[in-house]
């Protein structure tokens, strides 16, 4: 059975209202197309300012309606505008995400296009909303977990997006610890980008091995890295009490 983001609606106190009551602005440089297009036809339109206006239509009455009852379709639909060009169209997405928690589910495709598409975006607001999107599912949706895992392991993976998706993953080890993150199953995949050549990368590996030293001892896992890495490493968890 799909779980659906019910359980996260905890994690969200104050987010309806800021969100519903935000100014719309930063629409694409587009000319939109007829306003009076039906909601469903809107949010699949080809034109970018069109789309951002019915994505913002939408956030604008999820307050009083249920989603599935405006698009009907929409669980399919929302994988579709996360991952869309213009970060305005994903802002606001993940706005209706977030305040449709609970009335839709929450599936594995819109978890993993949130972390593969708007962790690395540009725009600080679309990372930060992404962000408490994938913290607040964490615990009631294996999929984040598995889908950091995945980015982590891959070596198609971007250097960007590996860091975002190594910070994301400490950020779940710190809210939740074993619960979410088993620790000895990631953390050599995770140790193996201590050694990168990429500062970023680098750092968020220590980042992240430094927090799971409180569950294991990651001084076995970092054997083959530069002496002064270790050291770093070293330093970082001195003091670090293990989790019995």
């Amino acid at each position: 059975k799909q779980k659906t983001a019910y359980e996260i609606s905890a994690c969200l106190v104050g987010s309806e209202m800021c969100i519903r009551d935000r100014q719309i602005s930063e629409l694409p440089p587009n000319t939109a197309e007829s306003s009076s297009l039906p909601l469903h036809e809107g949010l699949q339109s080809k034109n970018a300012k069109t789309r951002y206006e019915a994505v913002c239509e939408l956030v604008k009455r999820l307050g009083d309606c249920d989603p599935l009852t405006l698009v009907p379709d929409l669980d399919s639909l929302l994988p579709k505008l996360l991952g869309d060009s213009h970060s305005g169209v994903q802002e606001k997405t993940l706005d209706a995400v977030l305040l449709a928690a609970g009335k839709v589910p929450l599936s594995s495709e819109v978890v993993t296009v949130a972390a593969d598409k708007c962790l690395t975006s540009a725009k600080s607001s679309v990372k930060s909303k992404a962000s408490q999107l994938l913290l607040g599912a964490a615990k009631v949706s294996p999929s984040v977990y598995s889908t950091l895992k995945n980015l982590i392991s891959s070596k198609s993976t971007s250097v960007k997006l590996l860091g975002a998706a190594m910070s994301m993953l400490t950020q779940l080890l710190a809210n939740y610890g074993t619960e979410v993150v088993p620790v000895e199953e990631v953390v050599g995949q995770v140790a193996a980008h201590a050694g990168s050549s990429n500062a970023v990368v680098r750092n968020e590996s220590m980042e992240f091995l430094k927090d799971a030293h409180k569950w294991v001892n990651i001084l076995s896992y970092i054997g083959s890295l530069k002496p002064t890495q270790q050291e770093d490493i070293k330093k970082r968890v001195a003091g670090s009490a293990v989790v019995s």
